[in-house]
């Protein structure tokens, strides 16, 4: 018994093949090369943030982090000698002589926290300047004093203020004045490109100036998350607002809007990860 016979009639698959390559050259003509250098180009744009940010804040380590440690010397050395064989090269030791000297260094923001030998063992940290930080910190010495056997207490010098105890609002409002900076660079660039000088300058501040303002109004009275402190965040909120929206001009007048997304590739897939994305800038 013969097998049946396969047709390779071109005809059957001719017109899936014809379909195909319509559908191509409608995708791939001339009209639509703009669109898809375009999306290359965000695809591109993406990839960078999403891997280098990603990277970066993947299973973060310490390295170079700034504490402190008080008490005699020869202690002071076998402390230092132990943090050098658990975890080499994730601290940067200084030496203190006293806690006080300590606890100003940690105010100052010169160290993350300090260890003062005691007895007992006391670590102070401040987890306003860092949470990530004082976490490590406290996980690092309270490991080391269950080892010899003694109870580590802890005293935070500069706790989050008990309206943000999580630090969320400062997180959010960083987000939200970053993605009014770019939108708002980018629509002061196309109604002012043609404006004096002095015009495209001053909208910027003007714009940045309002955004503290209304920054500090919605946290400090509407929500209430950081009373009693409204000028200072103005104050910050405005410049951090100005540290984003002023490079991106330039991006702009160099490249015009597309300096826009070199701007944005400058502070994502760079500034952020070398900052150590969400994690302390010292200990990523």
């Amino acid at each position: 018994m013969q097998a049946p016979a396969v047709s390779h009639d071109p005809r059957r698959r001719g017109p899936w093949r014809g379909a195909w390559r319509t559908a191509a050259r409608a995708v791939f003509s001339p009209g639509n090369r703009t669109l898809l250098i375009a999306l290359t180009a965000l695809l591109t744009l993406i990839f960078l943030v999403v891997g280098s940010n990603v990277a970066a804040s993947h299973e973060p380590r310490p390295h170079d982090l700034p504490v402190g440690i008080a008490g005699p010397p020869g202690a002071v050395s076998a402390i230092r000698s132990q943090l050098d064989r658990s975890a080499p090269g994730a601290f940067a030791i200084s030496t203190y002589s006293s806690t006080a000297a300590a606890r100003t260094a940690i105010l100052r923001r010169s160290i993350y926290g300090a260890l003062d030998l005691g007895p007992p063992p006391v670590l102070l940290v401040a987890s306003a300047a860092s949470r990530p930080a004082a976490a490590l910190l406290e996980e690092t010495f309270q490991a080391a004093a269950q080892a010899q056997r003694q109870h580590l207490v802890i005293r935070d010098l500069v706790p989050l203020p008990s309206s943000d105890s999580s630090g969320a609002t400062a997180f959010s409002v960083t987000v939200s004045l970053v993605v009014g900076a770019v939108l708002g660079s980018s629509i002061i660039f196309l109604v002012t490109r043609r404006r004096p000088l002095t015009v495209r300058l001053a909208a910027p501040i003007a714009l940045a100036v309002g955004a503290g303002v209304l920054t500090a109004l919605v946290t400090n009275v509407i929500v209430g998350a950081f009373t009693g402190q409204f000028l200072a965040i103005w104050g910050e909120a405005t410049l951090f607002f100005l540290a984003m929206a002023l490079p991106i001009a330039a991006f702009q007048v160099l490249f015009g809007l597309p300096g826009t997304a070199a701007g944005l590739q400058a502070f994502s897939v760079v500034g952020a990860p070398s900052s150590g994305g969400s994690s302390t800038a010292a200990a990523a």
